[in-house]
């Protein structure tokens, strides 16, 4: 049994997955947070323009650059904007330098908490976390170069071991770079949340580089999704809206042989409701499909 077919999470994006999702595909000016959760960016310094670092799910046609400059946006003050609960940060990034000081890519401030991805001096991609005064810093097993693209997402999820407990992961390029366990449980706070892209919350540590598609989901993402992510990106592979409704497309050859023996040619591209998977019985020429239901009407007539 060979499977040619299984989409799943990574694909799936929704517009309410996101707490906040900055393309970087502006010519200029502000970062517009597509969700509208965040105000438009107020920028401090000078932030460019450059191409795409890939073409990846969830933005196809810039990117920013950064030096010694920050996008700040607001939020309103509720539980919509609130970074709380599990969650992940990701984003494509070409850092220009590494090295002499830590340099943040992202931070995230409401109340008295604060969660950043961060680079660190010594280049190891990394997570700080600080609520009531007290802080922690998370450490990958990463350490990223200067004049290197990269996709990299850190994941804050509930720690399998002790549930009153969190756990961080992080992916570089798709492949799993560290956890670290046994972490407490921060809630975050609906009071002022605040996102600074290119520096820490206080407007220092500059990150020096470019940034493409950084997106903050509401959920832990799963290894699969970073894999799946960072493959449709390296490989410059456009995939569906991200507002797209709840079907697929094969957009490989496939051939579907029904009871009768007759092959139905899916070599164009055809939507499936609720698809899990094709799979192919190659020996009897059969096929399967696992949990699925098949839109009658986009379907094409039998060979």
């Amino acid at each position: 049994m060979r499977e040619l077919l299984q989409p799943h999470q990574a694909i799936r994006y929704r517009a309410g997955d996101f707490l906040a999702l900055w393309r970087c595909d502006e010519a200029s000016g502000s970062l517009v947070d597509a969700t509208g959760n965040y105000t438009a960016s107020v920028v401090s310094g000078s932030i460019g323009a450059a191409a795409s670092l890939f073409d990846s799910p969830i933005g196809t046609t810039g990117a920013r650059t950064f030096s010694n400059s920050r996008a700040t946006a607001a939020g309103n003050m509720d539980a919509q904007t609130a970074l709380i609960g599990e969650w992940t940060i990701c984003a494509w990034i070409r850092p220009s330098v590494v090295g002499t000081s830590d340099r943040y890519v992202v931070s995230y401030s409401g109340g008295n908490t604060l969660a950043s991805l961060l680079i660190r001096a010594d280049g190891t991609l990394a997570v700080v976390w600080e609520t009531g005064g007290s802080t922690v810093t998370v450490l990958s097993s990463a350490t990223l170069q200067a004049a290197r693209t990269y996709h990299v997402a850190a994941v804050k999820e509930i720690d399998p071991a002790n549930g009153s407990l969190r756990r961080v992961r992080f992916y570089v390029d798709g492949a799993a770079a560290g956890v670290v366990s046994g972490l407490v449980n921060v809630t975050g706070a609906a009071t002022s949340p605040q996102w600074n892209i290119g520096t820490d919350e206080n407007g220092t540590n500059a990150f020096a580089g470019t940034v493409d598609d950084l997106a903050v989901l509401r959920y832990a993402a799963t290894e699969e999704m970073a894999r799946d992510v960072y493959a449709r990106g390296a490989s410059s592979v456009a995939t569906a809206s991200v507002y797209a409704a709840d079907s697929y497309a094969v957009h490989t050859r496939v051939t579907v042989y029904t009871a009768a023996g007759v092959g139905v040619d899916l070599s164009s591209v055809y939507g499936w409701d609720l698809l899990r998977s094709i799979q192919i019985d190659e020996d009897r020429k059969s096929t399967r499909l696992n949990s699925s239901h098949v839109s009658e009407s986009r379907m094409p007539s039998s060979a």
